[in-house]
Formats: C-alpha cells, sequence, structure tokens
C-alpha cells in the first residue's frame, strides 16, 4: 500500500495506472544520413533523425543474424519449433465474476450454491420420453483485463 505524501498525493510506484514511469535510457544514436543501423543501436530503441537536405532518410535494419547475435534474449528458437508460453500475471491485473442464475420451479431438485466468490447451480429433472433423469450444472461468469500492465506471456 502507498503511504500518502505531503502534497495529498501517493509515492511513486503505488500502482496508479496514471503515474509516470521512470526508466533510465541510453543515448540514441542521431543519422543525419542513409545509413544502416547497428544492432546495438536498434537494442537501445531510439534513433533520431536529422537530414538537412530534404525530408526523405534511409533506415535499413541489419539482419537477423546480427540481432540474434546482439540480443540473444530475444532469441525464442527454430522457426518451426514448439515452445510453451506461460502467464505471468498480478492478481489485481484480470477480475473474474459470477452471477446467481434462476432457480426453476417444478424440477425433481435445484439448488445454488456459493463457493470462494463462484456462483453454480445444479437442476435435475425427470425425462419421461428417455427414462432418465438428467443432470446440469451451470456456472454464469464474466472476465476482463482491468490493468494490462500488470500481465505479461513469457515464451520458453
Amino acid at each position: 500500500m502507498a503511504l500518502p505524501n505531503g502534497a495529498g498525493g501517493y509515492q511513486i510506484g503505488d500502482g496508479n495506472l496514471t503515474e509516470a514511469q521512470l526508466t533510465v535510457q541510453t543515448v540514441p544514436a542521431t543519422l543525419t544520413g542513409d545509413t544502416t543501423l547497428t544492432a546495438a543501436q536498434v537494442a537501445v530503441g531510439l534513433v533520431v533523425c536529422q537530414k538537412a537536405s530534404d525530408a526523405t532518410l534511409t533506415v535499413t535494419l541489419p539482419t537477423a543474424a546480427l540481432l540474434d547475435a546482439a540480443i540473444p534474449s530475444a532469441k525464442v528458437g527454430s522457426a518451426n519449433g514448439q515452445y510453451a508460453q506461460n502467464l505471468v500475471y498480478h492478481k489485481d491485473a484480470i477480475t473474474f465474476a459470477t452471477a446467481d442464475l434462476l432457480m426453476p420451479q417444478g424440477v425433481d431438485m435445484a439448488s445454488r450454491q456459493v463457493h470462494n466468490g463462484i456462483s453454480m447451480r445444479i437442476v435435475r429433472q425427470y425425462d419421461i420420453n428417455n427414462d432418465r433423469l438428467p443432470c446440469r450444472i451451470d456456472v454464469l461468469y464474466g472476465y476482463s483485463t482491468i490493468r494490462p500492465q500488470m500481465g505479461c506471456r513469457i515464451w520458453g
């Protein structure tokens, strides 16, 4: 939980969705003419383009082999390989809710119970045409991603 500061707000890192994200960034390369980027320039993520003579500037990316060598964490594996995908997220990133379903009248048995916040209904009714006693269990649910920045997918 965040502690309030003297100005009536909260400290940085309290989970506020609109807070400024403070990070350290290396100085970006400045391009003044047509060029091919190096893998290191791509890894930084920022490039400043300033060409005085005209408005067009041709920038070529390095080859995939050079990028794989310079940024090994970006390479997952071979193109035809299969890799596990895992989701990692904070408990507040996604919400899940259930709703109570109507209880039918005139059936053999009907019950609705809530366990750990999940509402389930069970209904059983005799089927005279097939001489059976079918039973169904229902859950009416919904889910939504509330804070997508609090979750990610990890391959490998």
